[in-house]
């Protein structure tokens, strides 16, 4: 309510219930604005009470989110085994933000594939879901890197539904490090424009979250796969020298009594020589051991004449011809032991199946990543036609992983 108070010489006019005009006082106008005092001030203090309540539902709205944030980066940050952490996070982003259908996908750069690791709601297909990423909202957010919304699905020539029938929007968020998309996390809707410019901030923060998981988890995998190959490498050592040096001391025991005794003892002679081969076997042991928890040739020449020396015995014993082209590579001693074991077993899978007669073996530098190249020319195999029990290339992907 506002008064305007005009001059005194201007005559004051009020509309009464009739169509008679009626001259009205000043006085009438002081009590007018004296009536708009108190009724506005109530107007006034209600529409602070109402602002003030929105503002502390905000609030708490964001306090909750931060909550479930917080317990998210907790998360992200355990000990837990991979699978089963990034199945309790995808239930986590639904109980605290109220997502029904979320799924988590882990990017194979190798495959070029999406597949499923972890989700929520009721889907009939998923739990093997894969999708290739050229195609789809997954594709579409794998090369650009950035979050995708399809407010309504069936106006995207590219929609590739997958185990929730009905939907009708849909949001991919990418989870990157390091430059790499290493994640896709996708929500789904049967609602028509169910995500907002907020749910893709959510979503954001929450996938940078993801990705210090998933890097956590490298990190702990290669912190492990460290402390074995240190304990490995203590192994050998122990084995090589003290064991090394009781065997070969008792074997000279062996050959010294031997020469006292001479020929008058025949039985003790045949025993003698029965220990003697003994040593010899237990000797050939210990060096098939210290072989297969970190070859000699690897520690004391390097990976280049390791890898030389295990061509050129592969050749005698298979009678192969074997090429090389090694180039000397700065890399790490777990690096190295794996790229010596996927020749090894390459070489050992070449002299079982192939049937070859010339064997290529290559090493080079690429951009900062090391290309190892085994080719031969035997009979070949279709890879996805494997036998049960065949482990091979299975193994290798693993030892590269």
């Amino acid at each position: 309510l506002m008064i305007r108070r005009p001059p005194r010489s201007t005559p004051l006019y009020s509309s009464a219930a009739s169509d008679v005009y009626k001259r009205q006082t000043y006085e009438d106008v002081d009590l007018l604005e004296a009536i708009a005092t108190q009724v506005g001030g109530p107007i006034s203090g209600a529409q602070l009470y109402q602002q003030t309540q929105h503002l502390a539902e905000e609030i708490r709205r964001r306090n909750d989110q931060l909550l479930v944030i917080n317990a998210l980066a907790e998360l992200a940050v355990s000990t837990m085994e991979l699978n089963r952490m990034l199945d309790e996070f995808v239930h986590q982003i639904q109980q605290g933000f109220g997502y029904k259908y979320i799924e988590l996908f882990i990017v194979n750069e190798e495959t070029k594939e999406a597949e499923i690791v972890a989700y929520t709601g009721q889907h009939e297909q998923l739990p093997s879901y894969k999708q290739s990423l050229y195609r789809g909202i997954l594709g579409r957010s794998y090369r650009t890197g950035r979050p995708e919304l399809l407010d309504d699905v069936h106006s995207d020539a590219e929609y590739i539904p997958a185990g929730n029938a009905g939907n009708g929007s849909e949001l991919c968020v990418p989870v990157i490090a390091n430059d790499r998309v290493l994640a896709l996390l996708n929500l789904e809707s049967h609602e028509m424009a169910a995500f907002s410019d907020e749910d893709i901030e959510i979503l954001s923060t929450v996938s940078g979250l993801l990705a210090s998981a998933l890097e956590n988890a490298r990190l702990s995998c290669r912190a492990q796969e460290a402390a074995v190959l240190e304990e490995r490498s203590r192994l050998a050592r122990d084995l090589r020298d003290e064991l090394g040096a009781l065997l070969t001391t008792a074997k000279l025991d062996v050959v010294r009594l031997r020469r006292s005794l001479g020929a008058a003892a025949p039985d003790t002679l045949a025993r003698l020589q029965h220990l003697t081969d003994s040593l010899d076997s237990g000797i050939a042991l210990k060096r098939r051991i210290v072989d297969d928890l970190r070859p000699a040739s690897l520690s004391n020449l390097g990976l280049v004449a390791a890898l030389q020396i295990l061509a050129r015995e592969f050749a005698e014993r298979a009678g192969v011809a074997v090429a090389t082209d090694l180039q000397p590579l700065v890399l790490s001693d777990a690096v190295q032991i794996t790229v010596f074991r996927l020749v090894q077993e390459a070489l050992t899978n070449i002299a079982k199946y192939a049937r070859a007669q010339q064997v290529h073996l290559g090493l080079r530098a690429d951009r900062g990543t090391a290309h190892l190249r085994v080719v031969d020319d035997g009979q070949g195999f279709d890879p996805a036609l494997q036998p049960k029990g065949a482990h091979g290339l299975i193994g290798m992907r693993y030892r590269v992983e």
